[in-house]
């Protein structure tokens, strides 16, 4: 019961018409509050969303982009503001049939872009696929403390069923020789899982990708920092998330 006064979330999703939905409060979807709870952003781009104590999976949307995902844990007579999401352009979409094709992400600035590889029998019938490269702020779950992307995409539609594993062709931004993981974001539980861990051989990567969304390659910072190694099957491990504001570390150059 929200009562009077309830706590609200205040992102800032920086454009007009993008929609903010509360998917679940305390791990089970919202019911009996009374209250509608998404929100449309105005022109400034804010919006606030009613919610009752707890902890919330928000969505945060906009036709033809990548969704972003937040947790986010409410206290009572307090509102919340929300690390901002990013909402990344779909890039342009291909047809692709039972007879399989390739997929590219939109040119990059620099280097080879994505690819995703359908072979013959992955899709049942034609399928308007995209494949988008992701910046780190455009992901659309923030990764655990301690892990940093070196290449992400999103391969739409989320729900498109994969009947046979595509390839993914991914150029990744770390030094050969180092160990990095790739994870995908769990359509159910929103959490970053491991599918594999590797020593990067060369500055790509070839993926099996047996489901559409979310995508990663991640890795652990260096000592000092003692970050959970990755474990497939399991989601990514964290280091304890500091306290308030603190700077842990910083350096001037």
């Amino acid at each position: 019961d929200l009562g009077q006064q309830p706590r609200r979330l205040r992102p800032t999703l920086g454009l007009a018409g993008a929609r903010a939905r509360v998917l679940a409060t305390n791990g089970a979807p919202p019911s009996g509050t009374g209250l509608l709870l998404e929100s449309t952003s105005a022109g400034d781009g804010a919006v606030s969303v009613p919610v009752s104590v707890g902890t919330h999976l928000v969505v945060f949307e906009l036709p033809d982009s990548t969704p972003v995902f937040r947790f986010v844990t409410t206290q009572a007579q307090q509102g919340a503001d929300v690390v901002d999401p990013r909402l990344t352009p779909l890039s342009a979409a291909v047809a692709v049939g039972p007879e399989g094709g390739t997929v590219a992400a939109a040119p990059a600035l620099s280097g080879p872009a994505a690819e995703l590889q359908l072979p013959a029998g992955a899709l049942a019938g034609s399928t308007a696929i995209s494949l988008t490269e992701l910046s780190e702020q455009g992901l659309p779950r923030l990764l655990p403390f301690g892990w940093s992307p070196r290449a992400a995409v999103w391969i739409a539609p989320e729900g498109a069923e994969l009947l046979l594993p595509a390839t993914l062709t991914l150029p990744v931004d770390a030094v050969p020789g180092s160990t990095v993981a790739w994870v995908r974001l769990d359509p159910q539980t929103r959490v970053w899982r491991v599918e594999g861990v590797t020593a990067l051989g060369v500055a790509e990567l070839e993926l099996p990708v047996a489901e559409a969304g979310a995508w990663a390659v991640v890795e652990a910072d260096p000592p000092p920092f003692a970050v959970p190694g990755a474990v497939v099957g399991d989601p990514l491990g964290s280091l304890p998330v500091p306290p308030g504001d603190m700077i842990l570390g910083a350096a001037l150059t």
